[in-house]
């Protein structure tokens, strides 16, 4: 396979979701002029349309319906001839949505467990878009047959799949309910429950079955294009279980690509997520024209777009931007001749960035797909679900892990965010791995932390960690309890919980105390510590549950109330490392109080000095990169923050660990060198003022 995406680092792909019941739309679509505008923003890939959700092709299809407005003309391979002529990398987009399908075929439609389809939301209000079922015999052919159909159109560099598997819909049409009794003798549960061996088997039917129809796609378009790369859009696998995106259908992509309306900081996240995931690297990061294509016309600032791409650089991620074409199909230049001024400035830094470098790190946190639930739904009806719960993606890990890199950042720890894919980057790279709060952990991966904190590594580990595996069967033999020194009791009925410091750990807890105890408004596992084992903080509990509208202790807030002896944070030594234990997950709440002190809290297990030690506001976040060929470094200083704002770092002073003796150190861009001072094995040097993005290149010794 051709690994073209190694060196594209600047992509663009143009929306073109226009139906065609007005003869005009499309009408004036140009591939030469679209391929001119791809070129003034200087781009080096065109994702080009080949079909859109609402299931119009844009080639004569011999499975399909062909868009009226485009007169049976080939856009597709026009387009894709215009932008390899401009010199241009070319991926031809392919959606699985289809209400063209979805109005001819209702047996072929999802639907909801009261037979309701996906046009009519859980509110009852209604929506433009219609989704047929993976199960569907006929639309699984449909699919295979176009798939087909395209590849052998035209020849590409790659295929980029789009709005492929559930996206967030239970289904229960025919096709399930039958696939799921042949496969199970059963019939689909409809209750959800995370300590129910049915409905978790239900659940990995959903992602077989959904990595099962990518394969279809999949073996259609290598079967035409052995060495085109297939990359399938994988923000479904940030939404939680009901995506049922697992590892499996990630590895079918060649590498992570998806579509985020984010800011700084979740776009540092979502890349740090898509890179650990991944096959290979770089991951395509794609962003709008705008903060939402809903609004059409909308361009960010200049400055907002430089924020986005320097994260993006920063994550040794391709960046990938994102137009909406006119229902004519036209586009707007100017946002062309906008990008193509940022990719002149930012080229220098893009020549740069080795893709397959190693991201330097004190601090791991470790996560698995399967653990993306929300055990506050066990029990509850599939058909008791309001639009709102629904519609929220409970389950979602995105905002735990967005809130433990805010409050990293913040406190200026090197981190990563990993899964079993990048495990040995991982255990070799890190002083402390994380593990926030993930139910259902198998064998492997409990032998795997076990043998990391043996051989002298720090873990952390919080709520209700490994309580499950993955087939959500209760662990009775409580296999994490030989790391963490507790076991497991039972669960509290109060969701808010106070973390009461112990004597002798109060700094850990600062400014909280026994009087004044660390709230978090979660529930809190209660567990029996084993002797020898180390108390930090006990468990306060309130008044009462927060919905109990009698028996509070306030009306407003749930206050401490209840002083217990139960282990609330513990330490525990295990072969050579040690063991840091949190009942409840404090690493959750999105609060500078709490994510302060869960960093303490990582800090306090650290065995050596901290990757980058800075006294950089807590916006600016230090990264470092290996070079696994040159021995160079990469370190990034880039504003990461939630709402954009011009701000400047004054006085800045920045001290690395030393790694192998460096010959210079240069700012990327103008080749000055930085005064390194050396020291007590740390370099330092000091920066009158940072901004949006600083890139340093750091030469090792010859």
């Amino acid at each position: 396979m051709a690994k073209w995406y190694l060196e594209s680092k600047w992509r663009n792909l143009v929306d073109m979701h226009i139906p065609d019941w007005n003869d005009a739309f499309l009408s004036q679509f140009d591939p030469q002029a679209y391929a001119d505008h791809l070129a003034a923003s200087r781009a080096d890939c065109a994702i080009i349309y080949a079909g859109n959700c609402l299931g119009y092709c844009f080639w004569p299809s011999k499975a399909g319906h062909m868009h009226r407005g485009l007169q049976g003309r080939d856009i597709v391979s026009e387009t894709v001839k215009a932008c390899k002529a401009k010199g241009m990398r070319t991926i031809v987009y392919f959606n699985i949505w289809n209400r063209v399908e979805f109005d001819r075929h209702p047996d072929w439609r999802m639907r909801y467990i009261d037979g309701r389809d996906t046009t009519v939301n859980l509110d009852g209000t209604r929506n433009r878009y219609g989704i047929c079922c993976l199960n569907h015999p006929d639309f699984r052919a449909f699919i295979h047959n176009q798939a087909d159909d395209l590849a052998s159109l035209v020849a590409c560099d790659g295929f980029w799949i789009d709005m492929i598997g559930w996206n967030g819909t239970i289904c229960y049409c025919p096709s399930c309910r039958k696939r799921y009794f042949d496969e199970t003798g059963c019939e689909i549960p409809e209750t959800v429950n995370w300590y129910d061996t049915e409905w978790v088997r239900f659940q990995r039917r959903r992602e077989a079955w959904f990595t099962d129809f990518a394969q279809i796609v999949d073996q259609a378009i290598r079967a035409r294009q052995p060495e085109a790369t297939i990359a399938y859009q994988c923000g479904t696998s940030l939404g939680g279980w009901i995506g049922a995106a697992s590892q499996s259908f990630l590895d079918l992509s060649d590498y992570l690509a998806g579509d985020f309306d984010s800011n700084a900081l979740s776009c540092s996240t979502i890349c740090k997520i898509l890179s650990g995931a991944s096959r290979n690297k770089p991951v395509e990061f794609m962003t709008a024209r705008c903060t939402s294509l809903a609004d059409h016309t909308t361009i960010k600032s200049y400055q907002q777009f430089r924020q986005n791409v320097g994260v993006a650089l920063s994550r040794n991620c391709a960046f990938c931007f994102i137009d909406a074409i006119d229902p004519v199909g036209t586009m707007n230049r100017r946002f062309y001749d906008q990008m193509g001024r940022l990719q002149r400035e930012m080229k220098i830094y893009m020549d740069e960035v080795v893709p397959e470098a190693t991201l330097l790190r004190d601090v791991t946190i470790y996560y698995n797909l399967e653990s993306g639930v929300d055990v506050s739904m066990n029990g509850k009806p599939i058909n008791d679900f309001s639009n709102t719960i629904w519609g929220g993606s409970i389950g979602t890990q995105l905002p735990r892990l967005r809130n433990m890199a805010k409050g990293l950042i913040t406190s200026h720890l090197a981190f990563d965010i990993a899964c079993w894919n990048t495990r040995q980057d991982m255990l070799s790279e890190s002083q402390v791995i994380v593990v926030p709060n993930q139910l259902m952990l198998d064998d492997a991966e409990i032998d795997m932390l076990k043998q990391f904190v043996a051989a002298g590594g720090s873990l952390v580990i919080t709520g209700r960690s490994g309580f499950c595996d993955k087939s959500g069967q209760i662990r009775q033999d409580q296999a994490l309890s030989d790391l963490t020194g507790v076991m497991y009791c039972g669960e509290t009925n109060e969701d808010v919980v106070y973390f009461r410091p112990a004597a002798g750990s109060e700094a850990l807890f600062s400014p909280y105390d026994a009087k004044s105890p660390l709230s978090i408004n979660r529930t809190a596992m209660r567990v029996k510590a084993a002797a020898g084992v180390r108390v930090l903080a006990n468990l306060t509990l309130p008044c009462s549950h927060s919905h109990e509208i009698h028996r509070f202790g306030s009306a407003i807030s749930n206050p401490p109330c209840h002083d217990t002896d139960e282990p609330a944070v513990t330490l525990h030594v295990y072969g050579k490392g040690q063991v840091l234990y949190l009942s409840a997950p404090l690493e959750e709440i999105d609060h500078a109080a709490q994510q302060g002190i869960f960093s303490n809290l990582i800090r306090s297990v650290m065995t050596r000095d901290p990757l980058v030690q800075t006294d950089a506001p807590a916006w600016l976040e230090i990264s470092v990169y290996r070079d696994p060929n040159s021995q160079n470094h990469l370190i990034y200083a880039c504003k990461t923050m939630e709402t954009y704002h011009e701000l400047l770092a004054r006085d800045v002073t920045l001290s690395l660990r030393a790694q192998p003796k460096p010959n210079r150190m240069v700012k990327v861009g103008s080749d000055e060198t930085i005064a390194l001072t050396a020291e007590s094995g740390r370099i330092t040097w000091t920066e009158r003022e940072l901004g949006d993005f600083t890139m340093y290149r750091l030469e090792a010794a010859t």
